[in-house]
């Protein structure tokens, strides 16, 4: 029988983020629910030809889109990110025998113009709509939505600060656990200072917490708080949106490199903040008139 409760702990042990871990179990799962299916073998080993049977499988795969109602197949990166999750899987329980090669992903052809929807308006209605919002989490919200969409911090970066993590003479915010474990230095601008210091004077905990942005009862805050806070307010606008909003308003600012924007991002390859920093759709069909 497959161990996922193993696999699971070769991870933690590794240092892999919590939300990558169960992205990878729950395709691992995925996996083995389809391989074994029948409940009338027992899984043994991981072989090369059930990996391709289960690629052609995912090719016809239909997925409903629910606002639509229609059938789609899955896309190219869908499937990538299954197969690398079972990549792992063998590396890790199974390295002895590699059945999984490269060749065996999706080709998929990355369009690097490929603008963003988000414009600088939506943001700044967003997060009007965020602090103008009943509760008592509206400050708080607000704050991590500007800290957000004029930092790049991924969401998991922002909820892991801790309260001396900001320094508010120099406007550097310290990110101490970014992706694979890096530490960097992020340089932010008086927005985002004046946001997080107006939160601190009406952030209120029963007890003593070290995180910045905390609950009540001073535990770090689950990703799920801000995803449905956000929803709450727009329907467009996610934490990745954000992260990727800020990418993109550097670069057409023209105040920065791809290098700087990249060391902001916390990216370790340029590859991957050109993905972000495509160009803004309605300055681009501005643009495309003037020809």
């Amino acid at each position: 029988m497959y161990d996922l409760e193993k696999f699971e702990k070769e991870l933690i042990e590794e240092g892999i983020a919590a939300g990558t871990i169960n992205t990878y179990l729950c395709h691992i799962k995925e996996y083995f629910d389809w391989l074994l299916g029948s409940g009338e073998v027992e899984f043994k080993h991981l072989y090369r030809q059930n990996i391709l049977e289960y690629i052609s499988y995912l090719k016809n795969v239909r997925k409903t889109d629910y606002k639509t109602g229609e059938n789609h197949s899955l896309s190219g990166k869908t499937i990538n990110l299954k197969l690398v999750a079972i990549a792992k899987y063998n590396r890790v329980m199974q390295p002895e025998d590699i059945v999984i090669k490269k060749t065996d992903y999706i080709k998929i052809h990355e369009n690097l113009v490929n603008p963003t929807d988000i414009t600088k308006e939506e943001i700044d209605i967003f997060r009007q709509k965020l602090l103008q919002s009943e509760g008592c989490s509206n400050i708080r919200n607000y704050t991590i939505a500007t800290l957000m969409a004029y930092s790049g911090l991924r969401i998991s970066e922002v909820l892991d600060l801790k309260v001396q993590d900001i320094s508010y003479q120099t406007y550097v915010i310290m990110v101490r656990n970014g992706k694979g474990g890096k530490q960097r230095s992020v340089i932010v601008n008086s927005k985002v200072i004046n946001a997080i210091r107006e939160y601190m004077k009406i952030r209120k905990t029963e007890v003593e917490s070290e995180y910045l942005f905390c609950n009540k009862r001073g535990n770090k805050l689950n990703r799920s708080t801000i995803n449905s806070a956000f929803a709450s307010v727009s329907d467009r606008i996610t934490p990745h949106k954000l992260r990727h909003f800020y990418c993109s308003n550097a670069m057409e600012s023209g105040m920065f490199t791809i290098q700087e924007i990249a060391a902001q991002a916390g990216h370790s390859s340029l590859n991957t903040t050109m993905k972000y920093v495509h160009p803004n759709l309605k300055n681009m069909i501005e643009k495309a008139e003037l020809l």
